[in-house]
């Protein structure tokens, strides 16, 4: 069943508001496929698939994801994110330590950072080196993560099993143009009946001075952006993501609005009454975060040695 948050129900409302993308719908074998190629991988199988018709449903998808992948780049070798209507395969992107590393190490070097103690910094860098991970440059790489990934996994097969109960089988591939911006610029906001309530960074391991310094200022156009848009979404109450660059403010995606969105600075217990109710309240950090090594996936953790900190060594967290 389609969820009213997923991108094919909102993007044609928003698309002068969001990044160029195209929709591939998937089949239920090419479904299966990918559930039985998981379900391989996680037996300890290091190919796709051994199985002759497989491969060759597989190799039709590549081929069309392809396709899709040249309608949406401005020129050949830009590459795109490429995704499931649901969820990305970003766990299994994550895992990509040779991709992942090779990026992170570009990164440091752009933003002068020369080892990882500097940890400030090194957030970043990580942050940036992640989310540019999930560029992908055909759809063999797609298709790949999607067969690693344990929330593509999940997803369809939810989807395969309640195929049936609903009048078709609804999956896409979603195959977005990749614009470079900077992540640790992202933003997710709450809306509740119609108003924004709360607004935060997205990502609460990333101090960015310039955020804490220009808040107020962001915070007034985010909101005017969402009151513009907001009658063409067509629901009540969600979570909206942006990112902010020089040029404009980008629409990333929705999601629903209730505990299953991460709150990053807010908490839904804690801060309910405003996620709800408002006064608008936007928080950003202006200083970092408690056990900022912590907050980070354990993959990337690994990559960079670092161990969780101590309770006892926790920095003070200081949120504005």
């Amino acid at each position: 069943m389609t969820d009213p948050t997923d991108l094919e129900c909102w993007y044609e409302a928003l698309k002068a508001y969001t990044f160029p993308t195209t929709f591939l719908p998937l089949n239920e074998l090419e479904c299966q496929c990918i559930v039985d190629a998981y379900e391989d991988y996680k037996q300890g199988s290091t190919k796709i698939t051994d199985d002759p018709q497989k491969i060759e449903t597989l190799e039709v998808l590549k081929a069309k994801i392809d396709e899709e992948m040249k309608r949406v780049m401005i020129k050949e070798g830009d590459g795109a994110f490429v995704r499931l209507s649901t969820r990305s395969p970003k766990d299994a992107v994550l895992r990509d330590e040779t991709k992942i590393k090779k990026l992170l190490d570009l990164e440091m070097k752009n933003l002068g950072v020369t080892s990882y103690e500097d940890v400030e910094h090194t957030m970043i860098a990580v942050i940036r080196a992640a989310i540019k991970c999930m560029r992908v440059t055909s759809g063999a790489e797609a298709v790949k993560y999607m067969c690693r990934s344990e929330r593509s996994y999940h997803d369809l097969f939810a989807r395969l099993l309640n195929y049936g109960q609903t009048e078709k089988f609804q999956m896409n591939v979603v195959v977005r143009q990749w614009v470079e911006t900077q992540p640790e610029w992202e933003f997710r906001g709450f809306v509740s009946k119609g108003k924004m309530t709360a607004l935060t960074q997205y990502f609460k391991s990333c101090y960015v001075r310039q955020l804490s310094q220009n808040k107020n200022e962001i915070a007034k156009k985010i909101v005017a952006l969402q009151e513009e848009v907001h009658p063409l979404i067509g629901l009540d109450s969600y979570t909206i993501d942006f990112v902010v660059t020089p040029e404009k403010i980008w629409i990333i995606e929705l999601n629903t609005f209730g505990p299953q969105a991460s709150p990053s600075l807010f908490n839904w217990a804690e801060d309910n009454e405003v996620m709800n109710y408002g006064p608008f309240e936007c928080r950003v950090l202006k200083g970092m975060p408690k056990r900022p090594k912590s907050m980070l996936a354990q993959p990337l953790r690994n990559l960079l040695g670092w161990t969780p900190e101590p309770e006892e060594e926790e920095r003070s967290c200081v949120i504005s």
